[in-house]
């Protein structure tokens, strides 16, 4: 499949994105009804006329078909890049000669996604094809949900108003220069993060707009299936544990019990991998843990000097965003958006914790922590292996933006 090259710069994309983005919020905070004390009243898609249902339907078809066409075009002329291989050729050999990760073969990450790769080569044995086509879909729901956060955090009246917004943050996302360096190949980033973005929505709207619990086990469920496709999301999944104690819907004992159903979601998600461990527990340490030191010890004995330490590490994620202006303006409007709330979360954490009345008015201050902690733990689990390498830092772009 050939497409023709899309000369424009990315980076001038992004920027015009995120310009935009701002641009339309600050036209929302500007207008009479978004003032302090006035409720805005948000026309649902569903109450808006007919013309405004298709022009929705239209649009929204538009823009993701377009994306998706934009996916296919940068992933089916790319070569094969090495990080690749390994995920497609062990799901070869579990779906060709019923060979198992870390016993018959050596294999240094989790399985999650080997095994999947091998239920996609059933239907067609193409390998790579199979596994790109996966990650572009991958990729493309994470846009989705980008999108759909975007629409449904607006407080715009206007359904067309809160479509622009929502359209802007899926095309600054789509526009990042990491995102189309990273996204679409056969690799481990694109599966983890849209199963994160995914379990996000379902464990915060469980805490703001009061579910049952139970749904606490979906969330855990997605965290364990993205952690048993990118180690480094076990370190994520902590922060789903850590904010059950930010919201005062569950207290004292149900805290407990939402971080057991979790775990037990997590756990089911996992069970795949577990089962890998029990088969052969050397190999599946020495694939996982050992490999990773002596991963380290080989860039240090060939003299590496780039990335290998923590300030050094560090610098290559500012050079990382310097060099690319889309990115620096995300880190950017994230610093300048975090300004102002964070001496109300340092007020009022403390109410978030015990307070028993009024809980509508926290929900914006939840989020705002759930997504902090979320950043927290990415950004360890990006520096976590050495050397750094950009596909790392990945996943702190969709936080950023959510």
């Amino acid at each position: 499949v050939h497409f023709p090259v899309v000369r424009r710069s990315p980076e001038l994309s992004a920027n015009h994105s995120a310009i935009a983005l701002m641009a339309v919020q600050q036209e929302v905070d500007r207008s009479p009804m978004s003032t302090s004390g006035h409720h805005v009243e948000r026309k649902s898609a569903l109450e808006s006329s007919r013309n405004e249902r298709w022009l929705l339907i239209g649009a929204v078809v538009l823009l993701f078909g377009l994306l998706f066409l934009l996916l296919m075009g940068v992933n089916m002329r790319r070569g094969l890049n090495h990080d690749e291989h390994q995920f497609v050729a062990s799901a070869a050999l579990l779906y060709r000669d019923a060979l198992l990760p870390y016993a018959d073969f050596a294999y240094f990450h989790v399985p999650g996604l080997s095994l999947i790769y091998a239920i996609i080569d059933q239907v067609d044995d193409s390998l790579l094809l199979g596994a790109r086509l996966f990650s572009i879909y991958c990729a493309w729901m994470t846009l989705g949900l980008i999108f759909l956060a975007a629409y449904r955090r607006s407080q715009a009246a206007r359904l067309r108003l809160r479509l622009i917004f929502a359209t802007l943050a899926a095309g600054w996302m789509a526009a990042l220069p990491l995102f189309i360096y990273t996204s679409g190949r056969a690799w481990n980033h694109d599966l983890p993060i849209l199963l994160l973005i995914l379990a996000f929505f379902i464990h915060s709207d469980v805490k703001v707009e009061r579910r049952s619990p139970d749904w606490l086990g979906a969330s855990g469920l997605l965290m364990g299936l993205a952690s048993t496709a990118r180690l480094s999301f076990a370190l994520v999944a902590i922060a789903f544990l850590l904010v059950l104690w930010l919201y005062p819907i569950f207290k004292g004992k149900e805290r407990w019990v939402g971080a057991s159903i979790f775990i037990v979601g997590a756990l089911l998600g996992a069970l795949p991998s577990i089962a890998l461990f029990v088969i052969d527990p050397p190999a599946f340490l020495f694939g996982n843990l050992e490999y990773i030191r002596l991963n380290t010890e080989y860039y240090q004995q060939s003299g590496a000097t780039v990335a290998m330490t923590l300030p050094s590490k560090v610098t290559f994620l500012a050079r990382l965003f310097i060099a690319q202006p889309g990115s620096l303006i995300a880190l950017i409007v994230l610093i300048v958006g975090s300004w102002p709330l964070w001496s109300t979360v340092r007020r009022r954490l403390s109410t978030l914790r015990t307070s028993e009345t009024d809980h509508d008015k926290y929900e914006s201050l939840y989020r705002y922590a759930f997504v902090l902690l979320l950043l927290g733990f990415s950004m360890v689990g990006a520096f976590a292996a050495t050397p750094s390498q950009p596909q790392y830092f990945y996943v702190l772009f969709p936080v950023i933006i959510l």
